[in-house]
């Protein structure tokens, strides 16, 4: 335990760069101190017992300008801090661990071509600004649990070769996946990704890569690659309610993308005809996950087909005078369309044979009422 009276004293403790195990400093007046270190330090620093490597931890600091961060074999430890300047650690290899708890970034994180071989943990840290982790190597564990970004964040060309773990973690704004080189594993637990605003018009490929590595926004069609592949760890993961969401996410993106190829004649019958696929995926069961709309869809399309199929029988005639409703044709309709609701029914099942629309509307009904059970089904079968 080292007992300081004043900051110029620690500063000179800090100047002779020689630790033989963690100092505790005592007596330090209740007020703010600024002190500059330069990290990397000139002379060496001798690690507890046998130990190679040395653990350097920074505790309720406020780094008002940039930190650089350079190749290290220490621990570095950040607890508590404030970063009002930039962090750069571009093309560093942290050959140690490092951590950051309780963080706060003000400004931009960079980690472009930095390689982590141990773990990186941050836990219950805040992103300001938009982060790109840039073809960044995360060789072993890399952790963000309970961290908040405030804006976008983008793993473009980033290696996970071991794991990496997304749990708590809040996206306030979008998040960017796919791009990311994932040779090890991903893991997330609840996290909160809500649909986000993304840039839609159409890139080169100079353009494309200028949005994902500098700019930091995220093109359409990697936001819908992103929910992808959220949506297909929560199901490897036997967590279908999770995936849903993402389920939908990723299929209203999809529909986005399909209007704008609409709006400028790209594979315009493709996309149209793929409109009206998820249309009707949408309004059977909101992608899997509302059976009621599957039993209201399949009775509205019974309903309405039936109706075709009805006023085309040889002896009925449709007349909007109430004295020659009859009430017989009222009761036979309605006893008849709940035949009619039964894919497998008699194509007599009214008792004559009819005409071409009869069969035309008849056959056409049995295809969308057998579509809306399957999707009611399907979304009864949501959780399996």
């Amino acid at each position: 335990m080292v007992e300081i009276n004043d900051t110029r004293e620690i500063i000179s403790f800090l100047q002779g760069n020689y630790f033989g195990t963690d100092e505790i400093f005592t007596g330090l007046p209740d007020r703010e101190i600024t002190i500059e270190v330069q990290y990397p330090f000139e002379n060496p620093l001798f690690p507890e017992k046998n130990s190679k490597k040395v653990n350097i931890s920074f505790t309720n600091c406020t780094f008002q300008e940039q930190l650089k961060l350079e190749d290290s074999d220490s621990f570095l430890n950040f607890e508590n801090c404030k970063f009002y300047g930039r962090i750069e650690g571009g093309g560093a290899h942290f050959s140690g661990k490092i951590r950051f708890r309780n963080c706060h970034f003000y400004k931009e994180v960079r980690f472009k071509n930095t390689r982590f071989n141990d773990l990186a943990d941050f836990y219950s840290c805040h992103f300001y600004q938009r982060t790109i982790f840039y073809k960044t190597d995360f060789m072993q564990t890399c952790v963000f649990s309970g961290v908040t970004f405030h804006e976008n964040v983008l793993f473009t060309y980033t290696l996970v070769n071991k794991l990496i773990i997304f749990r708590g973690t809040n996206f306030r704004k979008g998040l960017d996946l796919s791009l990311s080189i994932l040779s090890g594993s991903l893991s997330v637990f609840d996290i909160q990704l809500n649909d986000f605003e993304v840039f839609s018009n159409k890139l080169t490929t100079d353009q494309y890569e200028e949005i994902v590595f500098i700019v930091g926004e995220i093109p359409i069609k990697n936001k819908r690659e992103t929910f992808r592949i959220l949506r297909k760890i929560f199901e490897g993961n036997s967590d279908y309610i999770n995936s849903l969401d993402y389920k939908k996410l990723e299929l209203k993106t999809y529909d986005k993308i399909l209007d704008h190829n609409i709006s400028i004649s790209e594979n315009k019958w493709a996309s149209r005809f793929n409109k009206i696929v998820l249309w009707l995926n949408k309004n059977s069961n909101d992608y899997g996950t509302r059976f009621e709309y599957g039993v209201l869809f399949t009775f509205v399309v019974g309903l309405l087909f039936y109706f075709f199929s009805f006023v085309n029988l040889e002896n009925i005639y449709i007349t909007l005078i109430p004295s020659n409703w009859s009430t017989e044709v009222f009761d036979k309709f309605w006893t008849n369309y709940l035949k009619f609701l039964n894919p497998a029914h008699s194509v007599e099942y009214l008792g004559q044979q009819q005409n071409f629309l009869f069969y035309f509307f008849d056959y056409l009904g049995r295809i969308f009422v057998g579509y809306g059970i399957y999707q009611t089904i399907q979304a009864f079968r949501k959780y399996k």
